[in-house]
């Protein structure tokens, strides 16, 4: 292979949906390929990146500081203790996000990045950790150059209102665009009160208050002030709040940009839900995240039939309830005399489903998730024979019960036929549901499939392996289920899996045989992580696999709770020495 072979390559990977996840695939395939990158080349990835936002292109660390790969990253994220003294800050100038993240403060790395010309480059700064305290974000307010600062983040640090009074009142905080204010226990509704009055914070278009101590006092404070009338994205999970906050949100006159919702656990139900989904305030919404709320058949039939929701793209209805209302139903329907009941509350759901999943609603929506909910068949068949839902690429399933009819229901789907993503985690998966879902015809999209924590042995493993689920399947998550050597075995035998980048056979019992077939696999060689935790893989399963051409691509390696000694792990480290390795044992490679 030439530089000139490259770039056909190389366009491939940029023509992909941009992503952090994405990006870093793109890095490490270029870390393999140093020797044949050339300026013009790398000058020709970075004009095409150009598009992508810079927020997605992410490095930890300093992994490629010393290579021509490094001017490619935008996003830099680093703990306090990995910060390398000899790197000066003037020599970050292409970066345009930081992420500081450690308990720990560099106090004299701070006072550097405020007084530093970076800070005039910066757009995205996240502090993250306790660490951080009022005296740090007062100090940063009164920096000039706080004013190209976009995107501030403050994750878990110690702040409290005094912080927040500080934003607000800066005369330097105009172009703040997000403001992440996530699982700050510090401060209460008077920092709220502060943001809602501010003159200068004006024009925010992303707002995160999830996980803290706010009362409805703030909340009405943010929906009537006029400070939050461009707001695009509002996230305030787990205030617990119920259907005041819901209602607060759908009346506002202000929130009537809004483009992404989310509500995690807060309890709503439809007396509330129902009104907000109807609401000219969520014409625009195209990400709606409702985890952990009471949704029911009448929240569900909302989503289908509001005129008001008619660009959704994300749709996350995990643990919404889809029974609730039951037991009011029940007593108003229960017919004493008869001993029956007037209508099947069942059918009810299902109406509700077919009235959500075939609605024109839904059909720009690619991510759908589901999980944890009680899903009964003509729930799926409902979802599975929608001919409205063809943008579907993900969905998750996730924590609900499915048996072998269930399995034989979604694979009959026919919106199976487009999914790149199939999360079935901790459903109860058996071999006889492995086996339904083999029979599909309409599993050619999937690139990432994940059997995580179910009931699958051997047997369904090879069945689901040799029905050639997807020549696209990029990862195949397996971990604690009961495969044994004789499943890794049936992967390592696929021809098929020879595009596989990820391998999670963690907790399967898998000894030295699984592990030998793993190394010498003709066609599992392009991995970049592989977990083989918590099995049963002894010294020679650990030497096959230091000997193996197969692991050399390898960024993580998973290898904790297994019986090998250190003389086994000091031949991986040389095997891979620039790979991630995660082992539980007492070892230096330099005592070796």
């Amino acid at each position: 292979m030439n530089t000139q072979d490259l770039y056909p390559i190389i366009r491939q990977w940029l023509s992909v949906r941009p992503s952090r996840q994405h990006f870093r695939a793109l890095l490490d395939y270029l870390q393999q390929h140093l020797e044949l990158l050339d300026e013009d080349l790398i000058s020709y990835i970075d004009t095409h990146l150009s598009d992508w936002p810079d927020e997605e292109r992410m490095s930890n660390g300093f992994t490629f500081y010393n290579t021509p790969l490094f001017r490619l990253v935008r996003n830099l994220v680093f703990f306090r203790h990995l910060w390398r003294d000899d790197i000066p800050l003037s020599s970050l100038t292409h970066i345009t996000h930081l992420n500081l993240s450690h308990n720990s403060v560099n106090q004299t790395l701070i006072d550097k990045l405020h007084t530093s010309p970076l800070l005039s480059h910066l757009r995205g700064l996240k502090y993250n950790g306790y660490g951080f305290k009022d005296h740090h974000i007062q100090a940063l307010t009164e920096v000039p150059n706080f004013q190209n600062i976009s995107s501030l983040e403050l994750w878990n640090t110690g702040i409290t209102n005094a912080a927040l009074d500080a934003l607000a009142q800066s005369s330097h905080s105009h172009g703040l665009r997000e403001l992440n204010l996530y699982n700050n226990k510090g401060f209460d509704d008077g920092g709220i009160l502060s943001l809602s009055k501010s003159t200068t914070l004006t024009h925010l278009h992303a707002l995160n208050i999830g996980y803290n101590n706010i009362t409805m006092t703030g909340i009405q404070a943010l929906c009537h002030s006029p400070a939050m009338k461009e707001l695009r994205t509002l996230k305030a999970s787990n205030l617990k709040l119920g259907d005041p906050l819901t209602h607060a949100i759908a009346s506002s006159p202000h929130l009537t940009q809004l483009e992404m919702l989310e509500l995690h656990n807060n309890g709503s139900t439809p007396e509330s839900l129902k009104p907000l989904l109807f609401s000219p305030n969520v014409q625009h919404l195209k990400n709606l995240q409702l985890f952990g709320n009471k949704l029911g058949p009448i929240g569900l039939e909302a989503i289908g039939t509001s005129p008001q929701i008619t660009k959704l793209e994300v749709l996350g209805l995990d643990n919404t309830g889809f029974w609730y209302g039951y037991e009011a139903w029940e007593e108003a329907h229960y017919d004493e005399n008869t001993d029956t009941e007037d209508e099947d509350f069942e059918d009810i759901v299902h109406k509700a489903m077919l009235a959500c999943f075939h609605s024109p609603n839904v059909r720009h929506v690619y991510k759908l998730s589901l999980a944890s909910n009680d899903i009964g068949l003509k729930d799926l068949e409902a979802i599975g024979t929608s001919t409205t839902m063809r943008s579907l690429r993900e969905l998750d399933l996730s924590q609900t019960w499915l048996e072998r009819e269930h399995c034989e229901q979604l694979a009959q789907s026919p919106v199976f036929g487009s999914l790149e993503r199939l999360t079935l985690w901790n459903c109860g998966l058996d071999d006889e549901c492995m086996i339904a879902l083999s029979q599909s015809p309409y599993m050619n999209a999937l690139r990432e499939i994940t059997f995580q924590e179910n009931e699958i042995t051997a047997k369904g493993c090879k069945v689901f392996v040799d029905a050639k689920p997807s020549a696209q399947l990029r990862k195949l998550h397996f971990a604690n289920n009961q495969l044994g050597d004789e499943g890794v075995l049936a992967i390592a035998n696929a021809p098929h899996l020879s595009q596989l980048t990820e391998l999670d056979v963690g907790i399967n019992k898998v000894g030295n045989r699984g592990a030998i077939a793993l190394a010498e696999s003709p066609y599992i060689t392009e991995l970049r992580e592989l977990q083989l935790g918590d099995n049963d893989i002894g010294n020679d399963g650990i030497f096959a696999l230091a000997a193996s051409p197969n692991i050399h691509k390898l960024k993580t390696l998973f290898l904790k709770w297994n019986p090998f000694d250190p003389s086994a792990l000091h031949a991986l480290t040389q095997a891979i020495p620039n790979a991630e390795l995660e082992h539980d044992l007492d070892f230096d490679d330099d005592d070796e």
